[in-house]
C-alpha cells in the first residue's frame, strides 16, 4: 500500500488544511466565550484585509465622535451594538462624573498602573488630559499589526465583549489560557475607539538605560486617507517588544498613539510593559526615574486584583504617594493607609465587602472602618470594575496645594 504523502509547504493543500484548522480554533473559540460563530471572508494575497479601519458614518452619542478604529465587522457582528451600549451606560456618565467631581485634578498628565488595555475609562475620566500612559505586563508592539489566524481575532472579539458588558479584563484572557491570546494592540484600538479618539499615528516607544523615554518616530505607522493602518511588516519586525539594555538587561517598551478628540485637539497615549512589582521597579533604577516622572499628575487605579496592597509593591506605592497631585480608585487600588499620604480623600459610594475572590484580607478590614466613618457621597452613575454585593466605589485622594508629601509605608499583612 502507497504510503501518504505530506502535504508540500506552501502548497495549497497545506494552506487548506492550516485554514481548517484555524477556522476550528476559530468556532471553539467563540462557542467558549458565547460569541456567534461567524467565519471572516477569505482576503487575497494581493489585496489583504487590513485589520483595523476607520468608520466615517455614524455620529458618536451626545458628542463622541464618530471616526473610530473598528475591527473587522464580518468577524465581530455583535460587538459594535456592545460598544453603544458601554459608550451610553458607562463612558458618557463617567464623562460628566468625572466633570463634577474631578474639577479639581486636571492633570497635563495621567498615569494608570495595572491598566492592560483599558484606555477608555481613562480617556472618559480624564478627557482633558493631554498624555495618558498606561502600564501592565502584556506587550504591545507594532508586530501585532499583522494579520492573524481568524481564532486570534475571534478571542479579540470575545475579550473585548467581556470587557463592555462587565468594565474590565481577565488576566486569563489576556494570557490566553483557554484559548488564542488576543494581541493588546487590537484590544488597545478597539478600547481607544469606544471613549471615541480618533487615531493617527503608532509608533514604538521604549525606556532608555537614562530613564528617559525614546520614541521611535521614524518606524511610525501612520493612517492613510481611508482611517486604515498599513505598514512595512519585515521593517516592524525589526523592532522587539522588549529591547535589550547595554547592560544586559531589558528595558520597558510598548507603543505611543497620537490621536485627535471630538474637538480636533491632539492626544497621546502611551502604553508601556513595565512590571510594577519591587523585582520590576528595583531602586534606583532607569524604570524607578522615569515612573517618577510621569507620576506627578493625576493616577488612576481600578481592577487591579488588590496587588498595591500587597508588600511587594511598595516601590510603586511610594511613587505614587509622593510625587501624584491626586488618585482616583476603587477598592483594588491602594491600601487606605498608604492613600492618606494625600491628605483629603471622598469617598463616593459605599464599600461592604470585596469581590469574593478577596475577601478576608486585613487590608478590607481597614477599608470598611475608613468608608464607614467617612461622609459618604452619592454612588457614582455607573458601574465600574469587579463585580460585587456593594456596587462601584470610588475614592479621589488629592494633595492640597503646595503640600509636601510625605509617604506612609505599606502594612505588613504579606497579601496577597
Amino acid at each position: 500500500m502507497e504510503q501518504a504523502r505530506s502535504p508540500r509547504i506552501g502548497s495549497p493543500a497545506l494552506r487548506a488544511v492550516r485554514r481548517v484548522r484555524d477556522l476550528a480554533a476559530a468556532v471553539a473559540v467563540a462557542l467558549t466565550m458565547g460569541l456567534p460563530a461567524a467565519l471572516p471572508a477569505q482576503a487575497s494575497d494581493a489585496n489583504p484585509e487590513p485589520l483595523h479601519r476607520v468608520s466615517l458614518r455614524a455620529p458618536g452619542p451626545q458628542g463622541l465622535p464618530g471616526r473610530t478604529t473598528i475591527a473587522p465587522q464580518a468577524i465581530c457582528p455583535g460587538l459594535k451594538p456592545a460598544m453603544g451600549r458601554y459608550r451610553e451606560q458607562v463612558l458618557i456618565p463617567i464623562r460628566q462624573w468625572a466633570q463634577r467631581e474631578l474639577r479639581q485634578l486636571t492633570a497635563e498628565t495621567v498615569l494608570y498602573p495595572f491598566s492592560g488595555p483599558d484606555a477608555a475609562t481613562l480617556i472618559a475620566l480624564f478627557s482633558e488630559a493631554r498624555r495618558m500612559v498606561l502600564l501592565s505586563r502584556q506587550e504591545a508592539s507594532l508586530a501585532q499589526l499583522q494579520p492573524v489566524p481568524a481564532g486570534t481575532e475571534i478571542a479579540e472579539c470575545a475579550t473585548q465583549h467581556f470587557f463592555y458588558i462587565t468594565g474590565f479584563y481577565r488576566t486569563h484572557d489576556l494570557q490566553g489560557k483557554h484559548g488564542p491570546a488576543p494581541r493588546l494592540m487590537s484590544l488597545l484600538l478597539m478600547s481607544i475607539e469606544a471613549a471615541g479618539m480618533l487615531p493617527a499615528a503608532i509608533m514604538p516607544i521604549r525606556i532608555d538605560d537614562e530613564g528617559r523615554l525614546q520614541i521611535a518616530r521614524d518606524q511610525q505607522v501612520l493612517a492613510d486617507d481611508d482611517g486604515v493602518f498599513r505598514s512595512a511588516w519585515p521593517a516592524v519586525e525589526a523592532t522587539p517588544a522588549t529591547e535589550a539594555s547595554q547592560s544586559g538587561g531589558s528595558r520597558p517598551a510598548g507603543v505611543r498613539f497620537e490621536m485627535f478628540d471630538e474637538h480636533g485637539k491632539r492626544r497621546i497615549i502611551d502604553y508601556l510593559s513595565l512590571d510594577l512589582s519591587n523585582a520590576g521597579l528595583r531602586a534606583p533604577s532607569a524604570e524607578i526615574d522615569w515612573l517618577s516622572g510621569v507620576a506627578t499628575g493625576a493616577v488612576l487605579i481600578k481592577s487591579a486584583s488588590h496587588l498595591p496592597q500587597a508588600a511587594h509593591f511598595s516601590n510603586l506605592v511610594r511613587i505614587i504617594t509622593t510625587r501624584s497631585r491626586g488618585i482616583v480608585q476603587d477598592e483594588t487600588g491602594l491600601d487606605v493607609q498608604a492613600l492618606a499620604a494625600l491628605g483629603n480623600i471622598a469617598v463616593h459610594g459605599r464599600f461592604s465587602e470585596p469581590h469574593e475572590l478577596w475577601r478576608g484580607a486585613e487590608s478590607m478590614k481597614r477599608l470598611r472602618s475608613f468608608t464607614e466613618q467617612q461622609p459618604r457621597l452619592g454612588s457614582p452613575p455607573f458601574v465600574l470594575g469587579y463585580r460585587k454585593p456593594s456596587g462601584t466605589l470610588m475614592m479621589v485622594a488629592t494633595r492640597a496645594p503646595g503640600e509636601s508629601p510625605t509617604a506612609q509605608g505599606l502594612p505588613g499583612d504579606g497579601w496577597p
